[in-house]
């Protein structure tokens, strides 16, 4: 009877054993989720997409490292190291991007984190403006210091903002404030998401993460654009994400929040349809994507559809490689000569608006660097 109840007690304790390091296990992914990726500090909270880079994961990774490799150019200038004296980017150690729900065409902001020399950083993008005949105007925004182009036909409002010791900002002048603001405390970061958050803890901590958050509208456009296309019960899709962890294997997980099971299962059928079809083109196999395509795994468990695909790293890296050449990164195709004759031709649900207390430079409205 004692050895029949020490085992009883035994089996209770292992499953309570289990059950909490299962609840302390996605208590702590979600808390990692939420510390990881420091330059998300200077997103400001209400933006459609928001992509995360852990750098130096990704450079020191066969996968990552010919897309961060030494000698960027600038076109009409050269090597930024010749220009400058060194790369900003080989400082950076994390990288946030984001697209406000609520902004117009072009707007984005760029937070890069990493020691950075302020002086230095100003210094250079004022060399880069006037190498490309442009009239530099040197301002502050909070506790940012800006270089901007004030020159004459300058189109937009392109700001670079920086502090010592970093992060660095690059963005249109508002949104640029936005993430000043939102670094200094006046106006909540993407931290404060409610639906970004929830997005993260279902990818997890990874070297890459993008989470995208859609407003109603934009929801009611994937519903219209799947039921033009056949799809016999649309979902419509609230939020979706995508995580890149890198190592020896290299794994890529994608998340799609649905409002509707049935709509969801039905989305699953029809992408892995498509799947199944690209994966058996000729020129899909022939830059090793079909194989890739093979591999990926799609599930539907309710609202919600995820995507995941493992490769060794050795293949990862090989896959990147042939992406990038044959989208031109690599070796740019040459640009088609007119032809002598026809024979030889052949706003997310939680938006927030960008705080007016963040101090600016008179001239902080000026218009800035023309797009190249």
């Amino acid at each position: 009877m004692l050895t029949r109840r020490k085992k009883a007690w035994a089996v209770a304790a292992a499953c309570v054993a289990v059950l909490g390091a299962g609840i302390a296990w996605r208590f702590v992914a979600r808390r990692v989720a939420e510390r990881s990726h420091p330059a998300l500090d200077g997103v400001p909270a209400g933006a459609l997409l928001v992509a995360a880079m852990d750098v130096d994961a990704l450079r020191a990774s066969s996968v990552g490292a010919p897309v961060l490799k030494q000698g960027r150019e600038i076109p009409g200038i050269g090597k930024i190291r010749d220009a400058c004296g060194f790369d900003p980017v080989d400082r950076v150690r994390d990288l946030a991007f984001a697209i406000p729900a609520g902004g117009s065409d072009g707007d984005f902001g760029l937070v890069a984190s990493g020691d950075v020399d302020d002086a230095a950083l100003l210094a250079c993008a004022s060399k880069v403006i006037e190498a490309r005949g442009g009239m530099v105007e040197i301002g502050a925004i909070g506790g940012f210091r800006s270089v901007r182009d004030v020159g004459q036909g300058s189109t937009d409002e392109g700001v670079i903002a920086v502090r010592a010791h970093g992060p660095i900002l690059l963005g249109g002048a508002k949104y640029v404030r936005a993430m000043v603001d939102a670094l200094e405390g006046r106006a909540p970061s993407i931290r404060s998401s409610v639906a970004h958050n929830a997005i993260a803890g279902e990818l997890g901590d990874a070297a890459l993460r993008v989470s995208i958050v859609l407003t109603p509208d934009q929801r009611e456009a994937v519903s219209f654009a799947l039921r033009e296309a056949g799809q016999s019960s649309p979902a419509s899709v609230m939020a979706a994400g995508l995580a890149v962890r890198v190592g020896a294997t290299v794994s890529a997980s994608a998340v799609l929040a649905c409002d509707d099971a049935a709509g969801c299962q039905s989305l699953r059928d029809r992408l892995d349809s498509e799947r199944a079809a690209r994966a058996k083109d000729l020129s899909t196999r022939l830059i090793g994507v079909g194989d890739a395509l093979d591999k990926l795994s799609l599930v539907a468990n309710g609202t919600s559809l995820r995507a995941t695909l493992e490769l060794p790293e050795a293949d990862a890296a090989t896959l990147v490689d042939r992406i990038l050449t044959i989208r031109g990164f690599r070796h740019p195709m040459p640009s088609e000569a007119p032809s002598a004759s026809p024979r030889s031709a052949v706003q997310a649900d939680d938006t927030v608006r960008p705080s007016a207390s963040a101090s600016a430079s008179p001239a902080s409205s000026a218009k800035a660097p023309p797009k190249r």
